[in-house]
């Protein structure tokens, strides 16, 4: 039994070194996303969603850039045939892991928000499962329902903590890294409904495209 022991924290305090480790490259890495040639090739239709870029003064920009370590994002309003309402946010780098956070800190940090309900769901979409976090947050314009998820290469999870461990994986195989955040959000009142129905169709025409960038 002692024996057994031993060796069960010496696999633990392994796996905490190498994790150290991987841990210190990323944060020491250059981050070449800034000017880079990556971009997301997302189209404005997406099945019956017509979408539109959210204006970002520089000022903007630059606050963004700062906080998040990448210049990288989309920001669009789509809206569907029946008037349907999302907002697309995706953050995404090349080399900097620390551009990824869970949107709640923003939501909460504005002061004018608060967080009623956090739970991870699944999704079962084009024959796939995906687990995404689904947040509600009360704010003065009224419910609003925030869903978002991890992309680390073509994989997609809810946690963090997996999307960072897969990252630091690719960097140890020297395969490409290439880190996503991806936040849908929309004012939605019916709250009998864990994911509207036009949700879960703007998130199945969308997924696709975010598959072929790995």
């Amino acid at each position: 039994m002692e024996k057994e022991k031993i060796k069960y924290w010496i696999v633990i305090i392994i796996f905490i070194i190498v994790g150290f480790w991987v841990v210190s490259y990323l944060t020491k890495a250059q981050d070449i996303t800034q000017g880079s040639s990556f971009e997301i090739n997302l189209p404005l239709d997406l099945g019956d969603w017509k979408g539109k870029d959210a204006n970002i003064s520089n000022a903007e920009m630059q606050d963004i850039q700062e906080n998040l370590g990448t210049d990288k994002i989309i920001l669009r309003h789509y809206v569907n045939s029946k008037g349907e309402y999302v907002q697309l946010y995706i953050v995404f780098s090349q080399k900097n892991r620390t551009s990824f956070h869970p949107p709640e800190y923003c939501y909460i940090g504005s002061g004018s928000a608060e967080l009623t309900s956090k739970k991870m769901v699944s999704l079962n979409l084009n024959n796939k499962s995906l687990d995404i976090n689904r947040l509600v947050f009360q704010t003065p314009k009224g419910r609003q329902l925030v869903v978002y998820w991890y992309q680390a290469g073509k994989r997609m999870f809810a946690s963090y903590t997996r999307q960072q461990m897969y990252l630091a994986f690719d960097v140890l195989r020297n395969k490409p890294f290439k880190g996503f955040m991806i936040r849908v959000s929309t004012v939605d009142e019916q709250s009998d409904e864990e994911i509207p129905k036009y949700l879960d169709d703007f998130i199945s025409n969308l997924l696709p495209y975010l598959e072929g960038q790995a």
